[in-house]
């Protein structure tokens, strides 16, 4: 029996191809499997919509998919709880590393207390946390808090401005705004946490005010008044609006008591050049 050499090399070619599409096969089959569950009633396949595989990517309502998956003109839906709480989508930038995913989105149900879509970074991956950017069901947003209290609530240190100016935030500073801020009002809160207080005390008795001598020698060696910081202080740490606006109403104070002495000391001098 005798072979044809044209028809040998075809099929030795197309083993050849075989062997490079091998890879896709069981891609393949899992699409079969998976496309097996796309079913209403006892049809194992919907006849709303086609799957198709070419080249080792899966279109859904498309014949020509350009991704590995792609979608034309539906909607994915993921739903049911899973192991780790609610259903999610895990992404992974290094499929070799020894963790499951870089970055996970989760919708939260209300079985776990704080439900809304939660983005987080799973166990093991670098900086591994929970509600890195939370959206809660009032539509309030947190960052660092699954449970935001207003339209946007930071649990940390927030910068408005330039990162690559603003390289790091003072300890202390929950906000940092680059370049200025515009209010129609500013409102400032004394509170329990505050370590300044409201200078009623200077019109308390027994307030012991400086002698205006010793003030003028104070100013004189330093170039600024008592108990408020000089020009050096201020460039370094800045100013704390509260705290400084307690300061000049208690020099205001003071200035007021100054006053009041100079008029008894005044009436005084009248009554005396009057009675000789």
């Amino acid at each position: 029996m005798g072979f044809n050499m044209r028809e040998l090399e075809k099929i030795i070619k197309t083993i050849e191809i075989m062997k490079n599409k091998a890879k896709y096969i069981s891609t393949f089959f899992t699409v079969m499997f998976l496309a097996s569950f796309v079913s209403t009633g006892s049809s194992q396949w919907s006849t709303s919509g086609t799957i198709e595989y070419t080249m080792g990517k899966v279109g859904i309502g498309t014949d020509q998919p350009s991704k590995e998956l792609e979608i034309k003109g539906g909607i994915i839906k993921i739903n049911g709880p899973t192991s780790d709480g609610g259903p999610m989508l895990m992404f992974k930038a290094d499929p070799n590393s020894n963790y499951s995913a870089d970055w996970a989105i989760e919708c939260v149900p209300p079985s776990q207390g704080h439900p809304g879509l939660n983005i987080w970074k799973p166990f093991g991956s670098p900086n591994w946390n929970n509600n890195y950017l939370f959206l809660a069901e009032s539509g309030n947003v947190g960052v660092h808090t699954n449970s935001p209290t207003a339209s946007l609530t930071v649990n940390g240190q927030l910068l408005v401005g330039d990162p690559s100016i603003v390289t790091s935030l003072p300890a202390g500073c929950r906000l940092y705004v680059q370049d200025g801020i515009l209010a129609e009002r500013i409102k400032v809160a004394l509170t329990s946490s505050t370590n300044w207080s409201w200078p009623d005390y200077v019109f308390q008795p027994g307030y012991q005010l400086k002698n205006l001598k010793d003030v003028e020698e104070y100013i004189n060696t330093n170039n600024h008044l008592p108990d408020v910081p000089s020009s050096s202080e201020i460039k370094e740490s800045g100013i704390d609006i509260g705290e400084m606006n307690a300061k000049l109403l208690s020099k205001v104070e003071e200035l007021t008591l100054y006053v009041i002495q100079l008029r008894k000391d005044i009436d005084s001098l009248k009554s005396s050049s009057k009675n000789h």
